[in-house]
């Protein structure tokens, strides 16, 4: 509204000539929204119409109701004004003052149990009047203000958390955020800012401090950040002149550096310990490849949406990715992934190898239900306004509720048992420290203690405290227990653990390198020292100590394939196959060479161990549904709703070994076993509040047990036998007393080293070393490696040596003594199911050979197989992979196949020998070949002979089955000459820079995926010099009579098809020029040069100049002439004849 000045105007402007005009506004506001799920929100609006009144906006959603609430007109608009007609009194009254408030939120509420309401405060901005024409008022502010937020407080189940702002900029920062919460939650944090308002840099964050921390923070003139110190850890940065990080300096000084951007992400990256990583980016800014340090390359591929389609890896079976409008497949042969998704992008069915899971969500997203794998059955969640759950039903109908009051939360199990957690919040209720836990079992509740940066400092239950300390950097530093008293840790800046002192106990330090990767342990004491390397990918390469050494290999693919212990002299060496799809396929045992097959299925599972079982089935769950030993016995396992075991039964053919049944509670508590064998075996549990065993009942009768607040034992009755436990005041284990009675005393490192009338004595890892020590009748000596895994046995003198695979199972344990004892334990998915023990047996090698090597399709190829060992009999296997190609009997030590392969691809071949009576079997390593078609390489070259500078072309002719591609080496004298990539089974290159001589040509193809290198024989390519050019003068006399024409002059040039021009010279300059053409009837090229004259008396000087050409060099020739006044030859003749008469 502007008055006839043009001037900003307002209803008290003298100047303002109004007219009054009813106006109709359209005003749309949304009324309702539904969604296809069955989502339903429905919106109301109640404008105010008084100073005071808030507009209020009510949306009735699927989970309950919001109320906001808002500053509109009605709220500034005076009691006396509200009741007037906007068409008469459309200027209204004296405007109001606080149009920097209008439209501002000030509450927020869900449900009845959370409300959020905003106080603000303005910030001026400018002298410019700020005017807002209201319905009946108009709202004028001298100035313009912007309004920053001043509080927001949130009201939550009846607790309150406040964040308040204060000491704002002028660009309204604000110096000081005040937050404060339940259970002691109040802080205080103060910030300051790096601010450069010529480049539009204003809100970005330098220095923040609260009490017991600071976070600082430097930056360039563009606000990139140089570094970040939190708590006196530094983290620094370098850029590039584009912006883009070029270094970064972790804490130890270690540097990270970037280089070759393209669409913001590094293509070269390079880490401590020699690490290069490089990645190739695609215009969309894709990683379409990533190089790791091994120099192993994994390629990836998108779609035009820049969605993921395909993944390479270095070795094994590629991902493919396909998409539809609503699904996703994802296919690693054979495992296929199909995710199905509804209309909102959620996932509603995800089958996986061909098991099936199914998803529920409700309007909000929320997931409301979960089916069990390959069922309709599976667990549905309930949840409030606040979107958390408050109720979780199981697929058998039991449940449990969640409820939430002030700073707390109660869960009630299926067993109807509370539990409530406590939690310090402050401003944000969402985050939450846990501070107690009351338990259906009072005894056994626990409190805790925090600092200022909310890291647990105490830890009470029972009566027992436990303290956890911190250094300046806020890395624990100490811990005191009960058992042990105070253990000191010894932190780097980049929190490492380097030291650690365990009560009286010496200090044990630790070493690290530059990827912070544990590289050595030093002992105190005679305990072992330990160094570690690892590979470029950060994989365990070798774990060496004094009593033994582990070196650990690696595929393409980062799967452990090999390793190897060595202790006492003695190697024992592990073996591991995998799939395509990285699945362990197989295992190969130590010294016994042994290979158990698993054949995995599509989901990896093994459905063998062969040799031993067979036959595994598995449940949707992945738990194993059956078993079929090699014995003939078969096991098998039942399933609930809830996906736990609800029988099992072994037996073979028709008699029943056993056969359980498992009843459970709720909770999963194991209540009842029904034994249908023999029913003496029956037993029933019962437990506590909080899930302890407290009696079971059995063949033995009755049983119970009693526990402290802290979960020891303190006493157990089964029938007639009773067992005391007492505790010292350190809560260690001090006697056991009743049918059985004994004492334990405990080092430094909380183990106990007497009891029942044994001792028992420690290494500082902390490895139980020695048994009964000072008893030389049952002295028992314990050696570790690296990994403090047991390989040495010393029971009297005689040494057992255990193998323990990289994941902790025994593979084996051998004694070399004069049993010779090998037990070889066999597993199925981490459980021992069988074991293999053999005695008196002597060791085996086998050695595979291959004539006809490099292996051609279609070509016969001869596989022998030697082994080395004493009277030997039997079959020896030939494998590629885990494909028999054959089983032939050993004669003097060896087996031998021919062989023929027709397809393309790599064979793993190796020969695996099946032992007799009193040898091991034994296996050869792996060969691995490509099996390829055969090409043939030939080569010319053109023109033979050539003349120097002249284009010589070389052509190579690869010839095959295969339809060869690839790139074919042109090499001149066994050296590099060129490259050329086959076109249509000919690849060609070209030059004109080969110097005068003879040249050795050969082509070397490279050979592709499907056909092999092959080189052609010498071809010899000849270069000539340039020959030379002019030869003689024609019709040049030796004397000629003056200004006489000369029209037979011509320059006869000589050489390879000369074709240049002739320039003919005296002393007097160019007399002419003419180029050289071929002459037929002579054959030779001429170049001529009709009426040359001469007009001055005296010997002239000719020269004909050729500046050559291609195939010619350039040359001059001259010649002398007489000119006189007469034609001397005309006048010598008659007087010649005269002297004749």
């Amino acid at each position: 509204m502007y008055n006839i000045f043009g001037d900003p105007a307002f209803c008290d402007d003298p100047d303002l000539t109004m007219h009054a005009q009813p106006t109709a506004y359209q005003t749309v506001r949304l009324k309702r929204k539904t969604s296809s799920d069955g989502g339903i929100w429905q919106y109301s609006y109640a404008p105010g119409l008084s100073e005071g009144q808030y507009d209020i906006t009510t949306i009735d959603a699927p989970s309950g109701q919001q109320i906001y609430k808002h500053m509109g007109f009605g709220y500034f608009t005076p009691a006396s004004y509200a009741a007037n007609d906007p068409i008469t009194h459309w200027c209204g009254g004296p405007g109001v003052t606080g149009a920097w408030r209008y439209g501002l939120l000030v509450e927020h509420s869900k449900g009845t149990n959370y409300q959020e309401v905003y106080r603000w405060n303005s910030r001026y901005i400018n002298s410019r009047v700020n005017f807002i024409r209201g319905r009946l008022i108009y709202m004028r502010d001298q100035y313009t203000y912007f309004p920053d937020l001043e509080s927001k407080t949130i009201t939550m189940d009846g607790a309150t958390y406040t964040t308040s702002y204060s000491a704002r900029d002028i660009y309204g920062n604000p110096g000081s955020i005040t937050e404060s919460g339940p259970n002691g939650g109040n802080r205080t944090t103060s910030y300051t800012y790096h601010i450069d308002p010529a480049k539009w840099i204003l809100h970005q964050v330098k220095d923040e401090t609260f009490p017991g921390s600071a976070i600082t923070r430097s930056f360039d003139g563009n606000a990139n950040m140089l570094s970040i110190t939190q708590d006196g850890v530094t983290t620094s940065h370098t850029y590039d002149s584009q912006g883009n990080i070029a270094t970064t300096t972790f804490p130890r000084n270690l540097v990270h550096t970037y280089s070759n951007y393209k669409r913001g992400i590094p293509q070269n990256e390079s880490q401590p310990e020699g690490i290069s990583i490089s990645r190739a980016v695609d215009d969309a800014g894709n990683i379409t490849s990533e190089t790791n340090g091994e120099n192993r390359t994994t390629t990836y591929s998108f779609d035009g949406l820049n969605r993921l389609t395909g993944i390479v890896y270095p070795k094994g079976s590629p991902t493919i990715i396909s998409y539809t409008a609503n699904s996703k497949k994802t296919t690693r042969s054979p495992l296929v992934e199909n995710v199905t998704y509804d209309g909102f992008g959620h996932a509603i069915n995800v089958s996986l190898g061909g098991i099936a899971r199914t998803y529920q969500y409700d309007p909000l997203g929320r997931k409301i239900f979960a089916s069990n794998p390959d069922s309709a059955l599976g667990a549905a969640y309930r949840y409030d306004i606040l979107n958390r759950p408050i109720k979780i039903t199981n697929a058998d109908s039991t449940f449990q509720n969640i409820s939430y009051a002030a700073g707390s939360m109660t869960v009630m199990d299926e067993r109807q048992q509370a539990t409530t957690s406590t939690f310090r919040s402050y401003g944000d209720p969402n985050q939450r420290f846990l501070m107690s836990v009351s338990a259906p079992e009072p005894s056994a509740n626990i409190s805790l203690a925090r600092n200022a940066r909310d890291l647990v400092t105490d830890v009470t239950q029972d009566g027992l405290t436990r303290l956890y300390g911190y250094n300046s950097n806020y890395y624990i530093s100490s811990a005191t227990n009960p058992e042990t008293g105070t253990t000191v840790y010894g932190r780097d800046a980049a929190g490492n653990l380097t030291s650690k002192t365990v009560g009286a106990s010496g200090t044990t330090s630790y070493g690290y390198d530059g990827l912070n990767r544990l590289s050595s342990i030093t002992y105190p004491g005679n305990s072992s020292a330990v160094t570690k390397t690892y590979s470029k990918t950060s994989k365990l390469k070798s774990l060496n100590s004094a009593v033994a050494a582990r070196a650990y290999v690696y595929d393409d693919n980062d799967n452990l394939t090999s390793e190897v212990l060595t202790v006492d002299g003695m190697t024992l060496t592990a073996g591991y196959g995998y799939n395509g799809n990285d699945q362990l396929s197989s295992i190969t045992y130590p010294r016994s060479n042994r290979i158990v097959d698993y054949a995995p299925d599509a989901l990896g599972r093994p459905t063998q161990a062969s040799g031993y079982i067979s036959n595994v089935s598995y449940w949707p769950s992945r738990q194993i549904k059956q078993i079929g030993y090699g014995n003939g016995t078969v096991s098998s396992y039942g399933q609930n709703s809830r996906l736990w075991p609800s029988s099992f039964t072994t037996q073979k053919n028709a008699t029943a070994y056993v056969n359980n049944s498992y009843s459970y509670d709720g909770m999963g508590n194991l209540m009842g076993i029904i034994d249908s064998v023999d029913s003496s075996y029956n037993r029933s549990m019962g437990y506590d509040n909080i899930n302890r065993l407290t009696s079971i009942s059995g063949l033995w009768g009755s049983g119970s047990i009693g526990y402290s607040g802290s979960g020891n034992i303190t006493q157990q009755t089964f029938g007639s036998s009773l067992l005391s436990y007492s505790y010292d005041a350190r809560n260690r284990l001090a006697s056991v007393s009743g049918t059985r009675s004994t004492s334990f005393t405990y080092d430094a490192y909380g183990n106990v080293v007497s009891g029942d009338d044994n001792t028992f004595a420690y290494d500082d890892a902390p490895n139980l070393r020695c048994f009964n020590c000072s008893n030389p009748t049952s002295k028992i000596d314990y050696q570790y490696d690296g990994s403090n895994m047991r390989v040495v046995t010393d029971k009297a003198g005689i040494k057992t040596y255990e193998f323990h695979a990289a994941n902790g199972n025994l593979l084996q344990e051998f004694t070399p003594g004069s049993s010779k004892r090998h037990v070889d334990y066999i597993y199925l998915n981490g459980k021992r199911i069988a074991q293999h023990a053999s005695e008196n047996m002597d060791g085996t090698a086998t050695a595979l050979t291959i004539t006809g090597d490099p292996i051609a399709i279609g070509s016969p190829v001869t596989l022998i197989a030697t082994v080395t060992g004493a009277n030997l009999t039997g079959n020896v296997l030939f494998f590629d992979g885990t494909t028999m190609l054959g089983s032939l009997p050993l004669t003097n030590g060896q087996a031998t196949l021919d062989v023929v392969f027709n397809s393309p691809g790599t064979r793993n071949l190796n020969a695996r020998y099946a032992g007799d009576n009193t040898n091991w079997s034994s296996t050869s390593a792996v060969l691995s070949r490509t099996v390829k078609f055969a090409t043939s390489t030939s080569v010319t070259a053109s023109p033979n002979p050539a003349i120097i500078g002249h284009m010589v072309t070389v052509n190579a002719a690869v010839s095959g089955p295969g339809s060869p591609t690839g790139t074919v080496v042109f090499k001149n004298a066994g050296s590099f000459f060129g490259s050329a990539t086959l076109v249509n089974n000919a690849a060609t290159l070209s030059s004109s820079a080969l110097p005068i001589g003879y040249h050795t040509f050969t082509a070397e193809y490279s050979g592709d995926n499907a056909n092999f290198a092959s080189a052609s024989s010498v071809f010899n390519q000849i270069v000539n010099d340039k020959t030379v050019s002019i030869t003689r003068f024609t019709g040049l006399p030796s004397s000629v009579q003056i200004n006489k024409v000369l029209n037979g002059l011509r320059v006869q040039v000589e050489g390879t098809n000369p074709s240049g021009v002739v320039t003919l010279k005296n002393s007097a300059g160019v007399l002419g020029t003419a180029q050289a053409v071929y002459d037929g009837a002579s054959g030779r090229s001429y170049a001529s040069f009709p009426g040359i004259s001469f007009s001055v008396l005296g010997t002239h000087t000719l020269t004909a100049e050729y500046p050559g050409d291609a195939s010619n060099k350039p040359s001059t020739i001259t010649q002398t002439v007489t000119v006189t006044t007469y034609d001397i030859n005309a006048l010598l003749v008659p007087i010649l004849m005269l002297l004749e008469d």
